[in-house]
């Protein structure tokens, strides 16, 4: 079986974490000393055996370079491209990876949190029958949801919607920002992108794609998660990383 590589979208400008992200990437804020884009390679080298990552850098991206290089400290390989334009979006720097990936890969955005994951786990399910797993937290509040994404669910257990930022999220599934994804989705992102010169909305695309009938599945997350968006997220997720130590 060909490697899982990693590929972590890192190139936003964090304009909601602002002034703090004018000075640092907001992948770059810490919790107990330790960057977010860190504690995220980590989690995929140590749970997922993942040792091949593509770093998508924009803002700021030098701070970043200078702090992981080729990535021999952590013993994996890194490789950074840099992404011109951040006006396209997500989808726009997880289709600079394919230079790089020829295989299925999993996404984690650089600027998420999480603690006592079962992200092991997702390396070994059959993520390759299907275009894309998607990591989903239940029992998700709507107020958090509506900052992510919502998922819903066929009756086999299949996802068959994805709704970015909906207004009124209809369960409790919490849409979070990783992803196991069929290296077919570059062309379908390709495609996307052919002729235009705005962004491409990622979650609205796979949303597009399973209700053409392109499969994909859930991955039931477990564990603490915080999507941060601004000073407020980085605050509760240093709480609960605290909390977690005190444990």
């Amino acid at each position: 079986m060909k490697k899982l590589y990693g590929v972590i979208p890192a190139a936003g400008r964090g304009v909601r974490a602002w002034p703090e992200s004018l000075v640092t990437p907001k992948c770059m804020f810490t919790i107990h000393g330790i960057p977010l884009l860190q504690r995220n390679i980590e989690l995929m080298r140590d749970q997922m055996g993942i040792c091949e990552i593509v770093i998508i850098t924009g803002y700021l991206g030098s701070v970043i370079e200078e702090y992981f290089g080729n990535g021999s400290r952590w013993g994996m390989q890194f490789h950074f491209i840099k992404n011109m334009n951040l006006d396209l979006g997500l989808a726009w720097s997880v289709f600079l990876s394919r230079e790089w990936v020829d295989n299925y890969f999993c996404v984690i955005l650089g600027d998420e949190y999480y603690q006592g994951s079962n992200h092991q786990q997702l390396a070994t399910v059959d993520y390759r029958q299907k275009l894309a797993t998607c990591a989903v937290k239940k029992g998700a509040q709507p107020a958090v949801i509506k900052e992510n994404y919502s998922v819903q669910l066929s009756g086999s257990g299949a996802i068959y919607r994805l709704v970015e930022k909906p207004v009124h999220p209809g369960n409790d599934l919490l849409g979070c920002g990783t992803f196991v994804l069929s290296p077919a989705i570059f062309s379908f992102l390709e495609e996307a992108y052919r002729g235009k010169e705005s962004s491409v909305d990622f979650i609205s695309l796979l949303d597009i794609l399973c209700q053409q009938g392109h499969p994909l599945e859930p991955f039931w997350l477990e564990g603490l998660y915080v999507n941060i968006n601004d000073r407020n997220g980085l605050d509760r997720a240093a709480l609960l990383d605290a909390s977690c130590g005190a444990n």
